[in-house]
């Protein structure tokens, strides 16, 4: 089950895993462009420290120091390398599927 939260602290409380997205634009005529510089919204470690001993995510590329610290993004809590060659193999995959096709 989910729920969706507004208020970042209280979505942290208790969290199994945290999967931080990037605060660009999507639309075509603005991708990529940076909509906010707030960094209240960083993943840190006293956010990280609300949760239930959380992993934390992203599919990367990710901006370091903007969407999460160095320290959690290098912390034995993080799963983003894990995640990338996941990411890696799925990509293969598709590769591979699209060229028996030929």
């Amino acid at each position: 089950m989910y729920s969706i939260e507004y208020d970042q602290r209280k979505a942290f409380e208790g969290a199994d895993f945290i999967y931080a997205k990037n605060w660009s634009a999507f639309n075509t005529e603005h991708y990529g462009e940076v909509l906010s510089i707030d960094r209240n919204w960083t993943v840190d470690d006293e956010k990280m420290a609300l949760t239930n001993n959380a992993y934390f995510m992203h599919c990367l590329p990710v901006r370091r120091n903007m969407i999460v610290t160095d320290s959690v993004i290098e912390s034995e809590q993080s799963l983003v390398i894990a995640e990338a060659a996941n990411r890696e193999i799925s990509a293969q995959v598709v590769l591979k599927r699209m060229l028996e096709t030929l």
